[in-house]
């Protein structure tokens, strides 16, 4: 598979290596920094016919790995290289119809659990993870950047647990591993992810699927030499989107104190709650941590949508102190 072919429009794109070196080399197999080295052009053609339509050379610095990705009249190539001792993400974005530059940037990768820039020689994906393009906005893991401009916008998204593997995307979630395999909101300002399941992983590519309303998990042991390798196909099917709160903590009874844990179910929403057996309105607390229990109580909890009018069923559940 060539990562740096696209399809878009009635074209198609890819970057081309004429380095007469290189055109001599009969393996069929190439590194990143021997084909970006030089003498590299990006190729447009008619797909049909197969006639050029443009080509214009490029530098690019990669050295480990180059995506080609195509979306609103937007050549976006993504990539990585080593710069003083780190890895870096270069983004760079080109008009489809005419190939001229729009924009480009860059930053520096960071580790698997994305808290803090990394080095070289990584051994879980920090240095090829793969873009994802939803409408005007591009997601190159933990940052998400305009489309169009390339301007950075408020969003992180931490892993959540360790692991490799690339995104995925939908058009409200990102999907991918950390630990297990975990769904991304995008309309938030940062997420660790939602756990979709406790009982196995992804595999260490593209391998979470959202397709149909499902959210599929094949299998992906084949040639893993990983311990915890992904040797059975799962597939998701959907909760009602606006569901009530889940009480994570599963005990009902304790001694001196307890700490009870709540989750929005889609991870947008904002959960209220009361201890007082009421029923919880917009005006009551909202959670942000375990809550911390002394003494029997009832917890009822709502999720609310305030952005789209909307609010879930209430969620309680009584705590006893013995």
């Amino acid at each position: 598979m060539n990562s740096a072919i696209t399809v878009g429009d009635g074209r198609i794109y890819f970057a081309q290596c004429r380095n007469p070196e290189i055109m001599k080399d009969n393996d069929g197999r190439l590194r990143i920094d021997k084909f970006c080295d030089k003498n590299l052009f990006i190729v447009a053609l008619d797909a049909e016919t197969g006639v050029k339509i443009w080509q214009r050379p490029f530098q690019f610095p990669y050295e480990h790995i180059m995506f080609l990705n195509y979306a609103e009249n937007t050549l976006l190539f993504t990539g990585t290289y080593n710069k003083d001792n780190r890895v870096n993400y270069g983004l760079f974005a080109f008009t489809a119809d005419k190939g001229e530059v729009k924009w480009q940037t860059d930053y520096v990768g960071l580790n698997a659990a994305g808290t803090k820039p990394f080095g070289t020689g990584g051994e879980h994906g920090e240095q090829w993870q793969h873009p994802v393009i939803n409408g005007q906005t591009l997601y190159s893991r933990p940052y998400a950047f305009d489309l169009h401009t390339g301007v950075k916008k408020q969003y992180y998204v931490y892993r959540g647990g360790g692991g490799c593997g690339g995104l995925t995307g939908s058009a409200y979630y990102l999907y991918g591993r950390g630990s297990n395999p975990r769904m991304y909101p995008i309309e938030v300002d940062s997420t660790r992810g939602i756990q979709l399941t406790q009982v196995t992983r992804p595999g260490c590519w593209l391998n979470i699927i959202p397709a149909d309303g499902l959210i599929l998990v094949p299998e992906s042991s084949s040639g893993c030499t990983c311990g915890y390798s992904l040797q059975s196909s799962l597939a998701f099917a959907p909760r009602d989107y606006y569901s009530s709160p889940i009480i994570l903590t599963p005990q009902r009874n304790f001694e001196s104190s307890i700490q009870v844990e709540l989750a929005d179910r889609n991870g947008i929403g904002r959960i209220h709650y009361t201890l007082d057996g009421t029923e919880p309105t917009i005006l009551s607390p909202v959670y942000t941590g375990p809550i911390a229990l002394t003494r029997s109580t009832t917890i009822k909890a709502r999720t609310f949508w305030k952005e789209r009018g909307k609010m879930s069923d209430v969620r309680h559940a009584i705590f006893t102190k013995r």
